[in-house]
This record gives C-alpha cells, structure tokens and sequence, in this order.
C-alpha cells in the first residue's frame, strides 16, 4: 500500500498529516508556509510513495463554503498538474481548527505550546484525514 497525505490550506501556513504505509493510522508530519507547499509537496511525493492527497475544503455550519474554497479549489487544480500520478481527493471539512485548539486543550499541554499555531495546523491536517480514512473504512464496510 501506500502513504495518503492530508492537507488543511491556509493563506500563511499549511498542516501537513500522513498516514503509515498500511494507511490505517493518520499522523500530524509538519507544517509548511504555503508559499512552499508545492516545492515541499514534490519533494515529499518523490521520496515516498504517495497514492493519495486529501485536501480540506472548508465549509461554514451552514453547509456553505467558506471564503477560503476559492483558493483551496485553485490550489487542487494546480496541484493536479503539478502531480498527476497522485491522485487529489477534495474533502469537507467544518470546525476542524476548533476541534484541533480543543485537542490542545484536552492534552495537557501548557497553554504557551497550546497557541502554536503550526501545532494546531498539523492537528487539523490530522483530523481531516483521519476522517477521510474512517469515511473510507465505512464506505468499505457498507458495501459488503
């Protein structure tokens, strides 16, 4: 099997998460100014073995899309041309910063590590794969 990436854009900084080669545990792996995503992505793609790219689009709670998807979408599509052998899924996302600070929270950690904010970034790049592998594995079982 291969390696899926998780990926929660932001205008400054992106988390990064990825899972283990049987794709069954999703881990936060980095944070990245968004200026060097496509250079980190390429590299990181060379090096592994890489099937997949989950990209969080961001949605308000009332099922809109938030002011971020355009530029998300215009990142998909470029990152589809810059890796066409990967395979990009676009995925939903709502509340996953939230639920990444609650994490934190919840964690113990002391509130200065609390507010790092590329912490925080790789948590919601967690989060959003791990949904993604989960959805997945229901997908899977439903249909047996």
């Amino acid at each position: 099997m291969a390696i899926v990436v998780g990926i929660d854009y932001g205008t400054k900084r992106t988390g990064i998460a990825v899972t283990d080669p049987n794709e069954s545990v999703a881990s936060p792996y980095a944070t990245i100014k968004t200026e060097y995503l496509f250079d980190f992505l390429m590299d990181y793609c060379e090096n592994n073995k890489v099937e997949k790219i989950v990209v969080g689009i961001p949605k308000q709670p009332n099922g809109k899309f938030s002011e971020i998807t355009g530029m998300v979408n215009c990142f998909i599509n470029e990152l589809k041309r810059i890796l066409p052998s990967v395979s990009v899924i676009n995925y939903p996302e709502i509340f996953t910063t939230k639920m990444a600070k609650d994490t934190l929270l919840n964690s113990g950690l002391k509130k200065k590590k609390r507010r790092d904010k590329s912490l925080i970034d790789k948590i919601s790049a967690c989060l959003i794969l791990s949904s993604y592998l989960d959805n997945q594995r229901l997908t899977k079982f439903n249909s047996k």
